[in-house]
């Protein structure tokens, strides 16, 4: 460990000379960060297609979702999945697999550190002819989502998901990976020769987006939550970090020209234009990503579920008063032994609310808590009466001797109006714990507790 120290302190400078001068290229990084269902698939694939760039697409997903999967393997098929998709659109060729060399020195604070390594492999396979061409520069542009670090931005059902001063929304959105994320956006805008842009799409949009095409199997969708002009945490603060331009995918969807427009603000980070950049991947009417999951509107607003496996409908107002009620239940229990996540340790909470109870108009955890309190001092009570009821004697009647066993021990016997069996203790009522008024319900339904934000099986 000693011994590879000073080779991991070069490694992550990124600023190693020998490395340096064995490139015959500079290499330059564009970071997009983006989210699921924000249009960045087809923008980076649009960058990708200028002369002097090589798009990454989107490094990490399916089995290695997370960097922490990465780093696990010691291995990324979904990169090198990318890289193979660039070459056969037209790219220079690559060798792969990547070096195991991408990957060394490095912890979860590392995706940046990651992302440029691979950067100046793909860059160092670039034809003499392109390097002069461009200048002697090669970018690579890559995706960056909070997924990558455990950020949750599913479509939750409430607008408190996009306050990071709200405690209790801070355990679905999960604060530990949130300051993991603000680590690596302060990494990601400190290293040389990286740009950082943002690409956002308008959370309702985004939200319903993405529930049609991955959770409508599961949840249902309140249109009714105000999400317009919000933003995700992560994107608050990469915005805050980073200070990097934010393009908004509404802007890029109105023809060649605003498409244009929008991939020249990216590409001029690195002083790079759009003018002989095709638009196709920005232009055509619909993508295969817009064509997934159900058919949804929320034009009517309300709740929807899927109806057929094709068509978002209604949920009845019976079906959704019975499905609130027992959410908030749900979401009362869990409070209640510090469970907020479900054994995945993402969000958790049970259909159709998804992650916090609908009504917001109290405190949902005071309010657990104080129930809590009142069914653990009502469940001591009822366990002092059946111990003081535990304590008493049946009433015996006097004694009759037998004239042929006088000197017999005396034996009582039994009252009429008692069985054979002692008194029965009274069962105390279903509560969280009876044994103490300060205990709340018990943990052996709920292994997984408040503090499992990061690691978790």
């Amino acid at each position: 460990m000693n011994a590879s120290s000073s080779t991991c302190d070069a490694l992550d400078t990124l600023s190693d000379e020998s490395e340096e001068s064995a490139q015959k290229v500079t290499t330059k990084l564009l970071v997009l960060v983006s989210d699921h269902g924000s249009g960045s698939t087809n923008f980076i694939e649009t960058m990708g297609e200028h002369t002097c760039s090589f798009s990454l697409g989107e490094p990490l997903g399916g089995p290695v979702g997370s960097f922490a999967d990465v780093l696990k393997a010691q291995a990324n098929d979904k990169i090198e999945k990318h890289i193979n998709n660039s070459i056969e659109s037209g790219k220079w060729p690559v060798q792969l697999p990547i070096p195991p060399s991408t990957l060394e020195c490095l912890s979860m604070e590392g995706l940046g550190t990651y992302l440029m390594r691979v950067a100046r492999h793909v860059c160092s396979s670039m034809p003499d002819e392109l390097v002069s061409t461009c200048g002697g520069v090669c970018m690579a542009t890559a995706k960056v989502f909070p997924a990558y670090i455990g950020g949750v931005t599913d479509p939750v059902n409430s607008e408190r998901i996009y306050d990071a001063s709200d405690n209790l929304a801070q355990g679905i959105f999960n604060a530990a990976s949130l300051q993991l994320w603000e680590d690596e956006m302060t990494r990601i805008s400190q290293m040389p020769d990286t740009k950082v842009a943002m690409l956002v799409r308008d959370e309702a949009e985004r939200s319903l987006s993405n529930w049609r095409r991955f959770s409508y199997a599961s949840q249902w969708f309140n249109c009714d939550v105000e999400r317009t002009g919000k933003e995700t945490v992560y994107q608050a603060s990469a915005r805050r970090i980073t200070g990097a331009p934010v393009i908004d995918i509404e802007d890029c969807t109105g023809g060649e020209d605003a498409a244009r427009q929008c991939i020249s603000q990216a590409l001029g980070l690195f002083d790079l234009t759009a003018d002989n950049v095709t638009m196709k991947m920005m232009t055509r009417p619909n993508s295969q990503q817009s064509q997934a999951g159900l058919n949804a509107t929320c034009t009517q607003g309300g709740w929807l579920k899927n109806g057929d496996g094709e068509t978002a409908v209604a949920v009845p107002a019976r079906e959704l008063a019975s499905a609130l009620a027992n959410s908030q239940r749900s979401f009362a229990a869990r409070a209640d032994s510090g469970n907020y996540f479900n054994e995945k340790c993402g969000v958790g909470m049970t259909r159709p609310t998804m992650a916090l109870p609908q009504y917001m108009d109290y405190d949902a955890y005071q309010q657990a808590q104080d129930e809590a309190h009142d069914r653990a001092e009502e469940a001591a009570n009822e366990k002092e009466k059946a111990d003081a009821a535990a304590r008493l004697v049946p009433l015996e009647s006097p004694p009759t001797a037998t004239p042929t066993q006088t000197n017999a021990t005396t034996v009582a016997p039994m009252p009429t109006n008692m069985t054979t069996s002692p008194p029965a203790t009274a069962a105390a009522p279903t509560a969280p714990n009876t044994t103490s008024s300060n205990t709340t319900a018990s943990n052996t339904t709920h292994p997984h507790h408040w503090w499992c934000l990061w690691m978790c099986d």
